[in-house]
């Protein structure tokens, strides 16, 4: 069964509507959300630093957001970008990790996700695969590779040929055609952008270019299950 990742990443304004988002991902069908750890160093220079700067997830918020998802019956996991954020996470029990593509060089971190013990996924590309450290990361059973093109949003649409290799499919398009491409291919992993359906004043998430909305989220997992039930 295809686990269903609604990356909310920094499509919100606010907790409120974080937690508002969380519940929408378990109406539509998703089987995790996830979030995006960062420092202000890490954004800073972005056209829209304040906004990412608003946003950041410090312990509290994290708990804050776990247990929202826990109510919801929703997984909640995220993408660390620095060590002490893995540490955050495993106070309150995340089940898996997310490792964003800029890091898939980033020894020290993924040497600190490994020592959990737990399942970590990794955004990455073919040519990563051909590396050494690709080849360290790959002994680990815990490990899973998700191909992503890193272009926001990519020009050319691509899709593995199949999953042998690559367990899991990051999305970076604002359609669900390719991720459903992915998913009758045997993707095992799923991750797509999501933002609300509707914002008002000319407002657009941060991470606009690359997501859908949760009524394409809906119908996006109704097809993939849709699928799975083929022989």
């Amino acid at each position: 069964m295809t686990f269903i990742a609604a990356e909310l990443g920094v499509n919100f304004r606010d907790f409120r509507e974080a937690i508002r988002m969380i519940g929408l991902a378990k109406d539509a069908g998703a089987d995790g959300v996830k979030f995006q750890i960062y420092k202000p160093e890490h954004v800073k220079g972005h056209p829209r630093q304040q906004e990412l700067e608003e946003i950041i997830l410090d312990p509290e918020c994290i708990k804050f957001l776990k247990e929202a998802a826990d109510g919801c019956g929703i997984e909640f996991f995220a993408t660390p970008y620095f060590p002490e954020a893995v540490d955050w996470l495993e106070e309150i029990g995340v089940k898996r990790y997310k490792i964003r593509y800029a890091d898939r060089h980033n020894s020290e971190l993924i040497k600190i996700i490994k020592s959990t013990g737990r399942l970590y996924v990794m955004s990455c590309d073919g040519l990563y695969l051909a590396t050494e450290q690709a080849d360290d990361v790959r002994s680990d059973p815990r490990c899973a590779f998700a191909f992503c093109i890193p272009e926001y949003p990519p020009k050319r649409k691509i899709v593995p040929g199949g999953f042998d290799v690559f367990y899991g499919y990051s999305n970076h398009y604002p359609s669900i055609a390719p991720p459903l491409v992915a998913a009758a291919r045997g993707c095992e992993y799923l991750e797509v952008h999501i933002k609300q359906n509707k914002y008002s004043g000319g407002y657009k998430p941060i991470d606009d270019a690359v997501s859908i909305t949760f009524s394409q989220l809906t119908e996006l997992c109704r097809l993939v299950r849709e699928i799975e039930k083929i022989e």
